[in-house]
């Protein structure tokens, strides 16, 4: 009896470490406790909890820097945020954290972190964080993590972050370095699932199942709000000034060189291709192949109508060569 306990106890300890194997690096969770001891020791300690083995040149990290800190249940990567200087920078590589000298930030810098639940402080995943000024976006991994670059030039920056069934929340910050910024959002008081009753044709629903494999998709089920653009050029969808949240987004002009992908379009659109747009289209509208409008279509759409002409034509010769 007492071998078939000790067999147990060590298949639960093995699956416990593969599991724990399995997280990245910078995600696996710690909790740590250190008053005015030297930064070498938050590193043996960390390493004794998680299994990672630090490697950096002493000229980069000063390892008899003195810190303290606290962290119940935060991630290596928190951790290191606390402990080093703003001019250090890591990386995962195996089972080694590469601490770096970190670059001079140019024209951006870049803003990460995490997205928690306020009420149960679990982190929060699929959760979209960007900054409207200047369309950069992310979602956050199944770990929460999110992790974006904006302007250095702005004064200030608005992050906007939103997620499906919680409370929309905004974040303001003075982008002059790379930093982490922990996000905390609220369950929504009368949250209600997402839900698409828009009425598709077959060849629409189509072209919404393909869409949703792509990854700005889940912008379209947490951003409610509308986002409204003067212009916008793009190649193919989700590759082009709108990025990730182009199908949010009602653009006055839409320049498409193979094809486009929007919420839709009060003006001009033109498409090497063709052209997509989830709602309505008001103005003129011109694809290489096809136009796809979700709702309604106050348009001249050079495209339907080649489309009606060549199958007219085709109908034509068919009657003239049975003749």
């Amino acid at each position: 009896m007492k071998r078939y306990i000790l067999a147990l106890f060590c298949l639960l300890f093995s699956v416990l470490a593969i599991g724990q194997n399995k997280t990245p690096l910078l995600e696996r969770d710690i909790n740590l406790t250190i008053s005015n001891q030297p930064l070498s020791v938050a590193f043996d300690k960390i390493a004794a909890q998680t299994g990672v083995t630090f490697s950096y040149s002493p000229s980069i990290v000063n390892s008899n820097k003195i810190v303290s800190v606290k962290a119940a249940n935060k991630s290596v990567r928190e951790v290191l945020a606390l402990v080093l200087d703003d001019n250090v920078a890591y990386k995962a590589s195996g089972k080694y954290i590469i601490l770096s000298k970190a670059e001079t930030p140019g024209k951006k810098v870049t803003v990460s972190g995490y997205v928690y639940d306020k009420n149960s402080g679990k982190k929060v995943p699929n959760t979209s964080v960007y900054d409207e000024k200047s369309m950069t976006s992310a979602v956050t991994n199944e770990y929460g993590y999110y992790e974006l670059e904006v302007p250095k030039k702005e004064p200030t920056v608005k992050l906007n972050v939103k997620k499906n069934e919680f409370s929309d929340t905004a974040v303001s910050l003075i982008p002059i370095k790379n930093q982490l910024v922990e996000i905390n959002i609220e369950p929504a008081p009368q949250a209600t699932p997402y839900i698409d009753s828009t009425k598709r044709n077959k060849f629409q629903e189509a072209t919404d199942r393909f869409f949703k494999n792509a990854k700005g998709f889940i912008n379209t089920v947490n951003i409610k709000d509308t986002i409204y653009r003067r212009f916008q050029l793009s190649f193919l969808p989700y590759m082009g000034t709108n990025h990730k949240l182009s199908a949010n987004v009602i653009n006055k002009v839409s320049l498409n060189a193979l094809g486009g992908y929007s919420l839709g379009t009060d003006g001009f659109e033109a498409g090497g291709i063709f052209n997509i747009n989830r709602r309505s289209m008001q103005g003129f509208q011109a694809g290489g192949i096809f136009n796809i409008v979700g709702g309604p279509a106050r348009a001249f759409r050079p495209a339907v109508y080649l489309i009606m002409l060549v199958a007219a034509f085709r109908a034509f010769r068919r009657v003239v060569y049975s003749i």
